[in-house]
Order: structure tokens, then sequence, then C-alpha cells
């Protein structure tokens, strides 16, 4: 089976859904919960800062994957969605998203002079 090639912080704009993105973990923003008129419950989920060589990007792990990341690991993430809330693009990681750790960008590397959402707005 071929790899899939990884999308890039800069690449990421939407719509895009079953995307493969590599990552590393910077921060962890904290837990909140949104009550959904579909299923009429609350759910909760969790931010997560993110970047690679090319910028920063928030990204959602809802209450399914809660536990599955950690701050300043690496991780291969086959099946997340790109999508905006506050005209920022998102990761989504959805209950079917392949999460698996991943050789180690150093943390060096990392662009964080630029998040996602900043350059949508040049």
């Amino acid at each position: 089976m071929a790899k899939k090639r990884f999308k890039r912080i800069f690449e990421l704009r939407r719509p895009m859904k079953n995307i493969t993105v590599k990552v590393r973990v910077m921060e962890k923003r904290g837990d909140n919960e949104v009550f959904s008129k579909i299923t009429g419950k609350f759910h909760r989920f969790t931010e997560y800062i993110v970047g690679d060589d090319t910028g920063l990007i928030p990204l959602v792990l809802w209450e399914d994957n809660e536990n599955e990341i950690r701050v300043g690991l690496t991780y291969r993430l086959v099946g997340v969605d790109v999508k905006i809330f506050n005209d920022a693009p998102r990761i989504i990681v959805k209950r079917d998203t392949i999460i698996e750790e991943s050789e180690s960008i150093d943390e060096s590397m990392i662009n964080i002079g630029i998040s996602s959402s900043e350059k949508k707005k040049r």
C-alpha cells in the first residue's frame, strides 16, 4: 500500500476532507463542551496547537480520542478534516481518524511565526 502524502499546514484550507498530516503537538489549549442540537447531548473536546515547519494550527480532538495525544510528541494523523471556525482553519480529528506516533519533528524546526489563519488574511 502506498503511503499517503502529508499535507503541510500552509496547505490547509477549507474544504478538506480525509487528509493526512504529520504534526508536532506544541500545547494543550484546554477542554471545552458544546451542545449538539442534532443529538440533544453535550459533547466534550480538547483543543491543541500543532505545528510543522510551515506554521501552526489548532487541532480539535473530540471525546472519543481525548487520551490519544500528548504535548511534545509528533503524530501522523490519517483521515482528518479541516474546517473553518471563527474565520480560522482547524484540524478536526474524527472518530475514525488513525492516530500514530511518528518520527519526531524537532521543535526548533516548527515555524511559530505564522499560523494558517494569519496566512488567509494576507
